[in-house]
């Protein structure tokens, strides 16, 4: 059952990945955060570059800094490896809090994420030049990444993006996901977009998000596995699915 649930994972991350790749997905995940007031600095160089912020694992120092696993905003991931290494770190690090990882020790899966680790670093250096708020509204950094050149890879399906509001519906792009992924997508932003990362008691256990996935007609072994996908890397432990 183990191997199949993980099979079923995998192929459910590979088939995102394809749409994505022949350009057949939606930037869904950015329908939510548009509707944020505002977003931080690194919230928005991440979602600029067409990367899901709740997603993305990353190492090193400014001069150093590594995307090491990342998903967009179709929720397909960047890159399977990247995201097995970012699972393998985190584990290692919660066995041995101690223990000091080097982002150049770290092996190279993909050079996409080394491409979006340099335009990450090159839009935080120049961002770095100016004077800006802690927060801004999501208008502000599109605005500012259009006038410094930066590409934003879902700027020119969108239309009329003001003060954190979009009027464009995403229905039309939802039209050829399955449900199962909307319900998984609806299900991380019900548990998950008012968690506070640093507040243990704020993040749901696994077995209430299966429950409720269940209740939208999920089968039990794909809501499990939905619930561990959706949950961030920064979640507490201890809160598994069966307890």
């Amino acid at each position: 059952m183990e191997i199949d649930a993980k099979n079923t994972s995998l192929a459910f991350e590979e088939n995102l990945m394809k749409l994505h790749e022949r350009g057949e997905s939606s930037p869904v995940l950015l329908d939510e955060w548009l509707k944020h007031d505002t977003w931080s600095e690194e919230e928005g160089f991440f979602i600029l570059l067409g990367l899901n912020p709740n997603d993305c694992f990353c190492m090193g120092n400014d001069e150093e800094f590594r995307i090491i696993s990342a998903r967009y905003l179709d929720f397909s991931l960047v890159d399977i490896d990247g995201w097995d290494n970012s699972q393998t770190i985190l584990n290692e690090m919660r066995s041995n809090p101690s223990r000091v990882i080097y982002s150049d020790k770290v092996p190279i899966t993909s050079y996409l994420l080394i491409d979006l680790s340099s335009r990450f670093s090159r839009m935080k250096k120049i961002w770095a030049s100016g004077t800006h708020a802690e927060r801004n509204e999501p208008s502000y950094y599109i605005e500012w990444a259009k006038s410094k050149g930066f590409d934003i890879p879902w700027y020119e399906s969108m239309t009329n993006i003001t003060c954190g509001k979009s009027t464009v519906s995403m229905q039309e792009a939802r039209n050829h996901h399955s449900d199962w992924l909307m319900l998984t997508i609806q299900a991380s932003n019900k548990f998950w977009s008012n968690a506070d990362p640093h507040d243990s008691s704020t993040h749901p256990k696994n077995k209430d998000v299966q429950n409720w996935l269940e209740s939208k007609g999920i089968t039990e072994t794909l809501a499990n596995k939905a619930a561990t996908l959706i949950r961030p890397k920064w979640a507490a432990k201890g809160r598994p699915a069966d307890k």
